[in-house]
């Protein structure tokens, strides 16, 4: 296995979450269809053209609560971390603070699980009885309690990984797993960037600072994967860097906004993501700046960011992988003090 390789998985922890939770669905039939609703329907048994869908026979409501410990758990996973090997990466030094964090949503599912199971029958009559012409059939296709107990389960593990076999097909194979955690981390990224574009900077002409949250996590997470290859950190930079001219009060709006629709688009996008950080690391922040978004507004970082721009350049990656190509001085229109929405294509920085 090559040596960067080695560092890389040295400096991670894998972390899988060992979910599972009750759907609380049957399967429907037509004989379901008659006794509710007096509906007769020749269904395709061999299921080539047509297959019925499901009913719910539990309520939705209450298992609506276990899915949000669910989903709060693979956020905190997400928010530090990049998919691998069908878990997440995690940066060694936040492994820590990451355990501590999912034994308390693991705390916080089981007591709903205990609650759930607590109520279940009287939940499941109460669920019938709010559907009087489904009642027999949603009591008639009820789950045993036993099984929806086995069936709901919180858990995580954490581990380090090693390939087991110096230079043989398990070393090789995790090798090339390695090598795509680059793009896993900026596609992660990419699709934050995506979310933020279309809810909270398309069709505006000003936003608050609010919008400069998830722009500092990404910066965060970014930061966190600065051994996997310098031009990573070197984006986080570019980031913080951004929003540090920001006017450190009042809406952003104007060329700021544009500035900062730019900063989110290029980062919607792998490639322009690595270009910008691969310029950064050939030459200094400051000069990026400059050229990819114009003249910077004042190079004095707000006291909320916290955040000056780096005094030296970052040490030209040596990496996993090959620099990107060239970068293209902006010819975009200037901004107009309006709701600004590029085409979905768009290239905005025509590089």
């Amino acid at each position: 296995m090559a040596q960067i390789a080695k560092q890389t998985l040295d400096k991670i922890c894998l972390f899988t979450l060992n979910c599972r939770l009750f759907h609380g669905n049957r399967k429907l039939s037509s004989a379901d269809l008659q006794s509710a609703l007096n509906v007769t329907i020749d269904v395709d048994k061999t299921k080539q053209v047509m297959a019925l869908g499901v009913k719910r026979v539990f309520d939705k409501a209450e298992l609506a609560k276990l899915g949000a410990v669910k989903g709060a758990m693979q956020r905190a996973c997400s928010s530090i971390g990049a998919p691998f090997l069908g878990g997440f990466a995690i940066p060694d030094h936040k492994a820590q603070d990451l355990a501590k964090e999912l034994n308390v949503l693991v705390t916080r599912g089981l007591s709903l699980k205990a609650d759930l199971m607590a109520r279940y029958p009287q939940i499941l009559d109460k669920f019938a009885k709010q559907n009087p012409r489904w009642e027999a059939i949603i009591k008639g296709n009820a789950f045993d309690i036993a099984y929806v107990d086995a069936q709901i389960q919180f858990d995580w593990d954490g581990v380090r990984i090693s390939a087991g076999d110096e230079g043989g097909l398990m070393a090789k194979g995790l090798e090339s797993k390695v090598g795509g955690l680059l793009g896993n981390l900026l596609n992660d990224i990419a699709k934050a960037s995506s979310k933020l574009l279309d809810e909270s900077l398309k069709n505006r002409d000003g936003v608050t600072r609010k919008a400069f949250r998830p722009l500092l996590a990404m910066a965060d997470k970014l930061d966190g994967f600065n051994f996997v290859d310098p031009r990573v950190g070197a984006l986080a930079s570019m980031i913080r860097h951004v929003l540090s001219v920001m006017p450190p009060e009042g809406r952003i709006e104007g060329a700021d906004l544009r500035n900062l629709y730019g900063l989110t688009s290029i980062l919607s996008s792998p490639d322009q993501a690595l270009v910008i950080g691969t310029k950064v690391t050939e030459s200094d922040v400051a000069m990026v700046y400059d050229e990819a978004f114009g003249q910077p507004y004042k190079a004095v970082a707000p006291k909320a960011l916290a955040v000056p721009a780096p005094s030296q350049p970052f040490p030209k990656a040596p990496g996993l992988f090959e620099a990107t190509p060239g970068f293209e001085q902006p010819r975009g229109p200037a901004f107009q003090p309006v709701a600004y929405t590029p085409p979905p294509a768009a290239n905005f920085f025509n590089f």
